[in-house]
């Protein structure tokens, strides 16, 4: 292999770990907007060096694989903690998943690159054609095969300039955004270098650098949003570890919960996912009976996560009660790759990771909002608030108004007290702020936290307390807001269709070309 080539593959495996920790920086959870468009801008740079379509793809393959690995290394946890796996056969099977989601970036990087080639770089191809094929790999990576989208790109900017486009276009037009500010200032940097006049590359240097610290600046969000009267909730976090969720500690943890739920002071209580480590049939009927008639007539609401069904078959489900003789239940419809089901040529992966109830049935039925009494509550669980689009369902569903708050139930405890918890956090901020409701997040070893209607974190419990917090929030009474509206009835299918026309557009300027000069 060449120096130069080897020099760049470096490059590309340097700025893709970066990429990943722009998301959350482990030591402090923050995300940097400016990291991730600055290791995207320096990786094109690289890339730019090389005519060759192979290299280039290869480059991009390798980027996208170390950003990928420095994203979601701490899967290898409950494979190697929890599932008894071997470390170094665990660690293979956190890079295999990272190296089979990095062919759509490859094959991003091939499109784009061709485009330029057939348009013999045009001004419009070098421009748009790379962000718009990397948001469509981006795409690909959150709807095909189940989906695994996390560690988004734009992800990066919850706290940037960009969050701007949240309510307008989600994340996906945050992060096409972010990759054509990159791929601006990196033609801007090439011409000025190939001009060889100091003047300009200084100021192409001045630029680039003022570019990214204002796509660093925080926005003030202030758009107006019709706030219903503020309302307690109580947020519980266990601290139980996974290795003793489903042990004898289990009736520990089971008294604690139902503890902390009859002494609430306030309106809306909330435990984690699977809080309750049984199974709802193996709960006496007494205790329901008795939870009615201690919340009778006082207005509240308690919301327990557990698990519904048999050993035969079984749901990750949300159970609600209050001052009404039936429960709510909501039944989680999005499931985790591996850790909740497994595809049906991978049913040995489960059997030999030893990992309990590791077979859930998706949620059936309808997806409701739970009433009670202003509120409308939209509940899911664990990485289900990954899928904005699936969220926003929530929002036009016939004969219902929009949900009032949204309601997150979690456990992380699988993957340690890693930046896998800053990482959930952001991503609940981004539905927040794409959405323009507050998140009500209860978890079991964080982040167990309070989030507005603007993205921002209101209250919290520090990551290992076992503790409950108590704290207020504002439901907000509103018209869905414009991602909303479009997301909520046709999914990401407008964004697929957006990028894929844009590209049809540069192809069609290829053949116009090419027809012109004949």
């Amino acid at each position: 292999m060449k120096p130069a080539l080897f020099l760049n593959g470096f490059i590309a495996i340097a700025t893709g770990c970066l990429q990943g920790l722009s998301i959350a920086w482990p030591w402090s959870g923050q995300a940097f907007a400016v990291l991730q468009i600055l290791s995207l801008f320096i990786f094109l740079l690289s890339v730019n060096r090389h005519s060759s379509i192979q290299i280039k793809a290869t480059l991009a393959w390798l980027f996208a694989c170390a950003w990928l690995c420095s994203s979601f290394w701490w899967l290898y946890i409950s494979m190697r903690v929890y599932g008894g796996m071997p470390l170094l056969l665990a660690v293979f099977c956190v890079f295999l998943l990272a190296g089979a989601l990095s062919i759509y970036y490859a094959g991003a990087m091939v499109l784009a690159s061709w485009l330029q080639q057939k348009t013999n770089a045009s001004m419009a191809a070098l421009l748009f054609a790379f962000p718009t094929c990397w948001t469509l790999a981006e795409l690909a990576r959150d709807q095909w095969f189940t989906g695994f989208p996390w560690g988004a790109g734009g992800y990066a900017h919850i706290d940037g300039l960009l969050s701007g486009l949240a309510p307008w276009g989600g994340v996906y037009v945050i992060g096409w955004a972010s990759a054509f500010v990159a791929q601006a200032l990196c033609l801007l940097l090439i011409k000025a270098w190939k001009d060889k006049k100091v003047i300009w590359q200084w100021a192409s240097i001045g630029a680039s650098v003022a570019t990214l610290l204002i796509l660093q600046i925080k926005p003030d969000h202030t758009f107006e949003l019709n706030r219903l009267p503020i309302q307690s909730v109580q947020l519980v976090q266990g601290q139980v570890l996974q290795n003793e969720k489903f042990s004898t500690q289990r009736e520990a943890a089971y008294k604690w919960y139902l503890n902390e739920l009859k002494n609430s002071y306030a309106q809306l209580t909330i435990l984690p996912e699977t809080a309750l480590p049984y199974f709802e049939s193996q709960l006496l009927p007494d205790l329901w009976k008795s939870m009615f008639d201690e919340i009778q007539g006082t207005n509240k609401l308690w919301i327990m996560g557990l698990i519904s069904g048999t050993e035969k078959g079984y749901t990750n489900t949300a159970i609600g009660v209050r001052d009404a003789p039936e429960k709510l239940r909501y039944n989680k419809q999005h499931l985790v790759p591996f850790g909740e089901f497994s595809p049906n040529f991978f049913k040995w992966f489960a059997l030999y990771l030893k990992i309990p109830l590791s077979n859930f049935s998706r949620g059936e039925g309808d997806i409701k909002n739970w009433e009670w009494g202003q509120q409308r509550l939209a509940i899911n669980i664990c990485y289900e608030d990954v899928f904005g689009d699936e969220l926003a369902r929530r929002f036009v569903l016939k004969d219902q108004l929009p949900p009032t708050a949204m309601v997150n139930m979690s456990n992380i405890a699988w993957f340690g007290n890693t930046v896998a918890i800053d990482q959930h956090q952001h991503i609940s901020r981004m539905r927040s702020l794409e959405l323009q409701r507050p998140m009500l997040r209860a978890t079991n070893t964080g982040a167990t936290v309070v989030i507005d209607a603007y993205g921002q974190v209101t209250h919290h419990l520090p990551y290992d307390a076992k503790a409950s917090l108590l704290a207020e929030f504002e439901g907000v009474d509103a018209k869905p807001s414009f991602f909303a509206y479009w997301a909520g009835h046709w999914g990401l299918w407008p964004l697929w269709g957006l990028g894929l026309m844009g590209l049809l557009a540069l192809w069609a300027q290829s053949r116009y070309r090419t027809q012109s000069f004949s």
